[in-house]
């Protein structure tokens, strides 16, 4: 994905699964970001996933470095599409 690309997107109740492309927004960040998820984490007895995500372009590891200070993973709340 390079800037500029359409997406098409939609969020269905499918599960969420590494290589997803996500559209999210991070707790105290009005701007929504689009990268793709490359940790899943599902726990299904409280109804919650994690979700790790990580830019293409991006050379370092992770997003952790935008979230929340604290934050360590994405929750279902903060993820409002994904693409198709």
């Amino acid at each position: 994905m390079l800037q500029g690309d359409i997406l098409f997107m939609h969020m269905s109740k499918d599960p969420i699964r590494v290589g997803d492309i996500l559209l999210f927004t991070v707790d105290g960040h009005e701007i929504p970001i689009v990268h793709r998820a490359i940790k899943v984490h599902e726990y299904q007895h409280i109804g919650e996933v994690y979700v790790l995500a990580k830019g293409d372009n991006n050379s370092y590891g992770d997003d952790m470095f935008l979230y929340t200070q604290g934050q360590m993973w994405l929750k279902r709340h903060h993820i409002t599409w994904r693409a198709i």
